[in-house]
């Protein structure tokens, strides 16, 4: 399969979902150390929520006002309306919606563990579920989508009606030109018939050359 050079996210997805982890992991830690004070049991309470919730807030916010988290911001990757647009916050509500039962169940049986008196940080505590195994499930199906697409969609690309670019990337072959045979000529033609159908973004002033899609400041 041909996948044009802007396409090719898939490790940088990987990588930038471990950047997004490590920025939001530390809160875990604020939830251990909150539990070990002996704050009322409210507290815990209120705090395990916002935390739980904290991953999709995190995803649905960045990716409707910068089209970026900021994982994607330093792999430089963005995520975009198929038609070349800014992707809306309504799409990355749609975006996050496959998910958002599997991050309730965490939630809710992390909430009984809190009212029972035990510390919902402790992994042990945590009963896994169907939930989990059905998580595991949706893992495999967004990996065959993405890997099975041309423009790497995952199947919450496809729900919201959106795809992730490279920014550092122009409409260029996958195997360069070296390759200079029926691969490249595939490769040009079928990146020929992605662009025309494709609005691309605004640059901004003072950017050249083959960057088609604008890195939006977070």
């Amino acid at each position: 399969m041909v996948v044009a050079k802007k396409y090719q996210t898939f490790w940088r997805r990987f990588w930038a979902a471990c950047v997004d982890f490590v920025v939001l992991s530390p809160l875990a830690f604020v939830g251990d150390w909150l539990w070990n004070q002996q704050a009322p049991l409210a507290v815990h309470a209120s705090w395990f929520v916002l935390w739980s919730l904290l991953w999709p807030a995190y995803s649905i916010y960045l990716h409707g006002r910068f089209g970026q988290t900021l994982g994607k911001h330093l792999l430089r990757i963005k995520v975009i309306d198929v038609s070349g647009d800014d992707l809306t916050m309504t799409q990355a509500f749609r975006r996050e919606l496959l998910n958002l039962p599997f991050a309730l169940w965490p939630l809710v049986a992390g909430l009984i563990v809190v009212l029972e008196g035990r510390n919902p940080y402790d992994p042990v505590q945590l009963p896994e579920g169907p939930p989990l195994e059905l998580s595991f499930g949706l893992l495999g199906l967004e990996l065959m989508s993405t890997l099975g697409s041309r423009q790497r969609r995952a199947l919450h690309d496809l729900f919201a009606h959106s795809l992730v670019v490279r920014l550092d990337a122009d409409c260029s072959p996958r195997w360069g030109a070296r390759s200079g045979g029926g691969r490249a000529a595939a490769s040009a033609a079928l990146c020929a018939r992605e662009s025309a159908g494709m609005r691309s973004l605004p640059r901004p002033p003072g950017t050249s050359g083959s960057s088609t899609h604008r890195l939006v400041s977070s």
